[in-house]
């Protein structure tokens, strides 16, 4: 994707456009195997399809940066030139590369978690903080490094937290830097193949919750929800979504959004309860470190059937 500074100047200056346009093409061309080939113009979120898998790290990076409008933005140590938090990511990049080739025997862990440090807090910052613009750029970025980073990792445990015992899925949260520490980015990963791919679920929504479920005909899913509804004393609204499995992909099913609000939570102290044989949600008072039902409350069910799969709500 060009430039749009690049195109109007291309418009105007006629007699320089075959020019630029071969030598870009030949720019491409020294790429082959390891270049940018979709056009990334604006916020391309992970759904786990399309995702690059270059032969060479370093040149399809290279690529990215060069001809879309993705950027490297990091907020710390601006002032300083060679900025080392960049220096950071970009020399996890080239350690991931050397991973990839079997030039070292390790997963680089340490120094994709410290990329992940530097870029998760110059997201956060610029999407609290900086333009749309400078957000959207960055973001092209973060996202496409997140699918490289976990293309590659043989254990999902490596990247997450919250996973399932069979090394088959997990969520990554990325907290905001600040002293309530919500999580800021939401992402399922999955595996496929040797590593895993990525379904992005939501910003500023801490999904803590991670099921794996099959139907009565074999169908596999992954239930994500969010089971406690305040960090601190901001109020989350209870979320759930769930991944029917379709190949070595997931597709959503079915998601709902809601069901209790800040009054029920704040005024009357209301708490959600998951009953895993039944699938059914139940909300609830805190009685002695217990959750008990509350009479007359409307329960939350989720029915199983492929991608025909819906919650729905019945009486207690």
């Amino acid at each position: 994707m060009l430039h749009k500074r690049m195109l109007q100047y291309m418009k105007n200056n006629n007699y320089l456009t075959v020019a630029i346009v071969v030598l870009l093409s030949l720019a491409f061309v020294g790429c082959k195997g390891n270049g940018v080939t979709e056009s990334n113009d604006g916020i391309v979120y992970p759904d786990g399809t399309a995702v690059e898998e270059p032969d060479n790290l370093v040149a399809y990076f290279d690529s990215l940066l060069r001809y879309t409008p993705a950027f490297i933005y990091t907020r710390n140590v601006d002032d300083i030139q060679p900025n080392p938090d960049s220096l950071d990511i970009l020399n996890s990049i080239k350690a991931l590369d050397d991973y990839q080739a079997h030039r070292i025997g390790y997963y680089p862990l340490d120094s994709v978690s410290n990329a992940l440090g530097h870029l998760i807090y110059s997201q956060w910052y610029s999407g609290t903080h900086g333009d749309e613009d400078e957000m959207n750029g960055s973001e092209q970025f973060f996202f496409r490094y997140l699918e490289q980073v976990a293309r590659l990792c043989p254990h999902v445990d490596y990247l997450t937290s919250i996973h399932t015992g069979d090394d088959k899925a997990g969520i990554f949260t990325g907290y905001e830097f600040s002293k309530y520490n919500q999580p800021y980015y939401c992402i399922l990963l999955y595996r496929h193949g040797s590593g895993y791919r990525m379904k992005f679920l939501q910003y500023y929504v801490g999904y803590d919750n991670l099921w794996e479920l099959t139907d009565s005909v074999g169908r596999n899913y992954l239930l994500c929800y969010n089971a406690e509804n305040d960090i601190d004393w901001e109020f989350f609204p209870f979320k759930a979504i769930l991944f029917l499995e379709e190949g070595e992909n997931y597709i959503e099913a079915c998601r709902f959004d809601g069901w209790l609000d800040e009054k029920e939570y704040f005024e009357q102290e209301v708490y959600i309860d998951y009953n895993p044989k039944t699938m059914t949600w139940t909300k609830c008072h805190k009685r002695g470190g217990k959750r008990i039902p509350i009479p007359q409350k409307e329960r939350l069910r989720l029915v199983l059937d492929g991608k025909q799969s819906k919650f729905i709500t019945t009486s207690n």
